[in-house]
């Protein structure tokens, strides 16, 4: 068993600002006031606390602690090329545009009633254990949706929500309001897109009953069948390695022909397919049926919390009998005409992973430095050669490692 990754130097970050709205041992009562003050590659520390939307427009890192929440969005806007934002652990809605360097995020959550991250004119965005779960909604509820961007999933969910049954006030005949229930919402959303998915899950919602309620009439009563969100939408995908199930659509409503007030339906709501519209790469299937359509495809995944001190395990899956290394260095670029996700833009260090076995799985585990502060940003690719001959075979997504 190879021993334990001692050192690895982080992309270097400036000061540290941390936010506290009650706290007297502060830099800053706000985040808009931290975000005035940082300079370039310095990290915000976000204390515990509600705290109110912010327009991110300079490469800086966010760091929020368990407890504090966001209010409303937070923008990233106009982030130049070779530049970076980094955020870890936010809770909130987030808006993504004209990025034209890098945006990386990783072990966050984000909700919201239509739309919880709005991506457009944005080159490289890495989604890295993120989850986004717009809530049940009167309106289509998506969690991404990306126009003229590149998107990268890593062991994320993006699940869309259900669509709520609506009603009319019950003096009104007319179907206005939120009589119009909408369908399910999108997992994913793409125009003039592509979407990179790896370890990830994208679904659809489930459609509602359009509801009409009349005084005099008793409770009420079904209108018509709504249809299921789809799991992705995109006109590009390319699903390197996939979970069992890695997209999935929603159900749509089953009223049934001639059901509903005033029998007019003329069919069920229709079901959201798992991918539609998406020239899919590296596959010849549409709706695939897990990592059995990938077996060329290299993955590396980690597990572990990046504190100080702490284990991280990481586990490639190669090919077998070729020789894997865990490659470490400055955040990768896009790198499509190699005919892979990426390619790391300075390798600094790299530690051999050994033969992969039959299994093809192997692992090694990687200790966070002790001298590591929050905000740190730590990047990783794995890499499989030829045993023989030295020869590149491929290379895995990126993981992003955020000490916290």
């Amino acid at each position: 068993m190879l021993a334990p990754i001692l050192f690895a130097a982080a992309v270097i970050q400036g000061r540290a600002l941390v936010v506290d709205p009650i706290a007297s041992s502060r830099d800053c009562s706000t985040l808009a006031e931290a975000v005035a003050l940082a300079r370039p590659d310095d990290r915000i520390l976000l204390r515990s606390g509600q705290h109110s939307p912010v327009v991110i427009d300079k490469p800086v890192t966010l760091v929020a602690y368990p407890g504090s929440f966001v209010t409303g969005r937070i923008t990233v806007q106009n982030i130049g090329v070779g530049q970076r934002v980094v955020m870890s652990g936010v809770s909130s809605t987030l808006q993504l545009a004209n990025i034209q360097g890098a945006v990386i995020i990783t072990d966050s959550v984000f909700r919201d009633p239509v739309l919880c991250l709005d991506v457009s004119g944005s080159s490289d965005v890495r989604l890295h254990n993120v989850k986004a779960l717009p809530a049940s909604s009167y309106r289509e509820s998506t969690a991404v949706r990306a126009n003229g961007s590149r998107v990268e999933l890593y062991r994320s969910t993006l699940q869309g929500g259900n669509a709520l049954n609506g009603d009319t006030p019950s003096n009104n005949w007319g179907c206005n309001g939120m009589c119009q229930a909408g369908n399910g919402g999108n997992g994913f959303e793409g125009t003039n897109s592509r979407l990179h998915t790896v370890l990830s899950f994208c679904g659809g919602g489930d459609g509602a009953d359009f509801r009409l309620i009349h005084t005099g009439l008793g409770p009420a009563l079904p209108f018509c069948a709504t249809d299921a969100g789809y799991g992705i939408v995109c006109d590009e995908i390319v699903a390197v390695s996939a979970r069992a199930a890695w997209a999935e659509g929603g159900e749509g409503n089953t009223l049934g022909p001639g059901s509903g007030y005033y029998g007019i339906c003329t069919s069920d709501g229709g079901g959201g397919d798992a991918v539609i519209g998406g020239v899919i790469r590296k596959t010849n299937s549409v709706n695939i049926p897990g990592p059995s359509a990938f077996p060329r495809d290299p993955y590396l995944k980690h597990t572990g919390v990046p504190t100080p001190g702490a284990a991280i395990v990481f586990t490639m899956r190669g090919k077998s009998d070729a020789w894997a290394e865990l490659q470490m260095g400055d955040p990768v670029m896009v790198d499509d005409g190699l005919n892979e996700i990426e390619l790391l833009t300075t390798q600094s260090q790299s530690f051999s992973f050994g033969i992969v076995p039959e299994t093809s799985n192997i692992q090694r585990t990687w200790i966070v430095p002790a001298t590591a502060q929050p905000g740190d940003l730590f990047v990783f690719q794995g890499a499989q050669f030829d045993p023989a001959s030295g020869q590149l075979l491929g290379r895995t997504n990126s993981v992003a490692i955020v000490v916290r």
